[in-house]
């Protein structure tokens, strides 16, 4: 026989407490928004770094280059490479993806475009 748990009632939320409350969850849901804005550019950001990293990877891949050798041309370590190229959520600073690139004898372009999913 499984025993539910019993909900305990705790006494009524303070008047004061209450009030706060509900002001904070006015002041959340005006930015609401603006916070998932934001969410979905970090996410955009992301998974753009994702598929540069994708496409370094192949290419050092193709000209046949181990971790070694883009140690040697870049100074990373070779676990920060490897972790860099495999992680789900990278999130690698321009200078990062450049010397990388550089080590590829590839061009890093930045572009700014409207997100396809509107």
């Amino acid at each position: 026989m499984v025993k539910k748990a019993k909900r305990k009632r705790m006494g009524k939320m303070p008047t004061d407490l209450k009030r706060r409350w509900k002001q904070a969850v006015r002041e959340t849901e005006a930015e609401k928004d603006d916070i998932m804005m934001a969410g979905r550019a970090v996410m955009a950001a992301r998974e753009s770094a994702k598929r540069a990293l994708t496409r370094m990877k192949r290419e050092r891949e193709r000209q046949g280059l181990s971790l070694s050798d883009i140690r040697e041309r870049t100074g990373m370590s070779r676990e920060a490479i490897s972790r860099m190229e495999n992680d789900k959520a990278p999130n690698p600073t321009l200078k990062t993806l450049q010397r990388y690139a550089l080590a590829l004898g590839l061009e890093l372009r930045l572009s700014v475009s409207k997100p396809r999913n509107t």
